[in-house]
């Protein structure tokens, strides 16, 4: 599988455009040690399962759309599974797609999907930017087919550590039921509340979408600091205990958001006529510990 390498001498980028376009490491570089950011990917990791990489875009919408299928337009809207063990699609097709590289140097790459399905058929593009200490990756989609509601999210995986602090403030969040889909909108409270910097939940799992954020976060590990802006309202929190990573996924729609019962665009999707664009900026500024900077 090809990997295209960039690199600033502060941060080290791996992608891998034939699996999700989407990013096998992020290292922040010091004193000739690489320190991972994201959770690295396995050599030998399944070469067709997105959920190994440290990251990918998750287009034309993020996390689920409930029972394979949407009302819009007078129409209802059914979608093939994108995953055999989910019951419903999930992550969109972005994820489960080999993209093509258009151009790519030192610091720099630029990747490209066209995609022609029902009910979407959509062309997208990943661009990644090295900057000093930050990572811009921008993701953008154009519709080629009917009008259809449109989203865009980022599925980062991070190391998970016992100095693992999360701030992610938010005014509200969906709770997950037992199929994974949002079933009661609560305000963040105890350990589900990250609006003050907060370690994750130790023998408990969070698997809810957050609403109302505030486009800002911070990850905080033993040896980095990474701090995370997007230009979108939403975010999943997926922590699995005893594992050594946790999922934080900024979005720009909520889980199922197809399936919201006023309009579409009420839970975050941009609805996209035939030729239209929807764009999203996701930064990763990335500081070593006190420690690690020693």
């Amino acid at each position: 599988m090809n990997t295209l390498i960039l690199d600033n001498g502060l941060l080290h980028l791996e992608l891998l455009p034939e699996l999700a376009g989407g990013i096998a490491r992020l290292d922040w570089v010091a004193g000739g040690k690489a320190i991972p950011v994201l959770r690295p990917r396995s050599s030998s990791a399944d070469p067709q399962e997105p959920n190994t990489l440290a990251c990918y875009a998750m287009v034309p919408w993020s996390n689920r759309i409930g029972h394979g299928r949407f009302d819009f337009g007078g129409t209802t809207h059914t979608l093939p599974p994108t995953r055999s063990d989910e019951a419903y699609p999930i992550h969109g097709h972005g994820a489960f797609s080999a993209w093509e590289t258009l151009a790519s140097d030192a610091s720099s790459a630029e990747l490209y999907l066209q995609y022609s399905g029902t009910p979407f058929t959509f062309e997208a593009w990943q661009r990644y930017q090295l900057s000093g200490n930050r990572l811009a990756v921008t993701v953008s989609v154009r519709n080629l087919g009917q009008r259809l509601p449109f989203g865009l999210g980022l599925h980062p995986f991070f190391p998970r550590d016992d100095a693992t602090r999360l701030t992610a403030p938010a005014r509200s969040l969906w709770q997950a039921g037992s199929d994974n889909l949002p079933t009661q909108l609560s305000t963040p409270e105890g350990e589900w509340d990250f609006n003050l910097q907060q370690a994750l939940p130790a023998s408990t799992m969070i698997n809810h979408g957050y609403a109302g954020w505030s486009g800002r976060a911070e990850v905080l590990n033993r040896d980095v600091h990474t701090q995370i802006t997007a230009d979108a309202g939403h975010y999943v929190l997926y922590t699995p205990p005893g594992q050594d990573f946790f999922c934080f996924e900024p979005a720009d729609h909520s889980i199922n958001a197809h399936n919201y019962a006023g309009n579409p665009a009420e839970s975050g999707l941009t609805i996209l006529e035939t030729g239209q664009t929807l764009s999203r900026r996701f930064q990763f500024t990335v500081h070593p510990s006190d420690e690690a900077a020693a």
